[in-house]
């Protein structure tokens, strides 16, 4: 996705954020998913702003877990790696509309799913751990290269202890596990077909 268009996609969730409630996480829907959407997606390496150490691999890592729990068949992160070296995109680059519809092909999957790392943050301040995380994740149709779907979510640890009575969580991982699940859980009441381990 070029850099303008993922600007105005931060722009509109900065926006969304600021003018509504704390309720998140937060959708916006540009264009319908694939209509023969088959539940196979790859997933990009995440841009990573936060300087969090690793962040950008350990968000991979958790949430193509949290992908392949909810049902999904995830392409393995192998063969999305050779693609961005065969088609010299660097990790911290957008692939272009084209470039993303030959990923799509080339890994036999109807949708793309990247993402921006906004904050990724865990201290130790007097016995405690106060973790937080921001990120919005992109969802193209890897057919068309198109941007469809975008989602933002933010969370400190502590909130879950308000929230859901989990108390808080004390280190990044359990944080954004539990963000994942979130939006994937989301992206179902939108619509997004269901996923079944059959």
């Amino acid at each position: 996705m070029r850099l303008a268009c993922r600007c105005v996609i931060l722009l509109l969730f900065t926006l969304l954020v600021n003018g509504c409630s704390s309720k998140y996480p937060k959708i916006e829907e540009v264009r319908p998913l694939p209509d023969d959407f088959n539940c196979r997606v790859a997933v990009l390496p995440f841009i990573d702003q936060s300087e969090y150490p690793q962040g950008a691999r350990l968000f991979y890592k958790v949430f193509s877990a949290e992908l392949s729990a909810a049902g999904f068949q995830v392409v393995h992160e192998g063969d999305v790696q050779d693609m961005y070296r065969q088609l010299k995109i660097y990790r911290n680059q957008d692939p272009t509309d084209e470039q993303l519809r030959i990923i799509g092909k080339r890994v036999d999957s109807d949708i793309l799913i990247g993402g921006d790392i906004l904050r990724l943050y865990e201290r130790k301040d007097a016995g405690q751990v106060e973790t937080e995380a921001t990120f919005v994740l992109y969802i193209f149709d890897a057919k068309t290269g198109q941007f469809t779907w975008g989602t933002y979510h933010k969370r400190r640890g502590k909130d879950y202890n308000k929230l859901l009575h989990f108390g808080t969580i004390n280190s990044v991982i359990g944080l954004i596990e539990i963000m994942f699940q979130e939006v994937v859980e989301l992206w179902f009441e939108q619509g997004m077909n269901t996923c079944s381990k059959e």
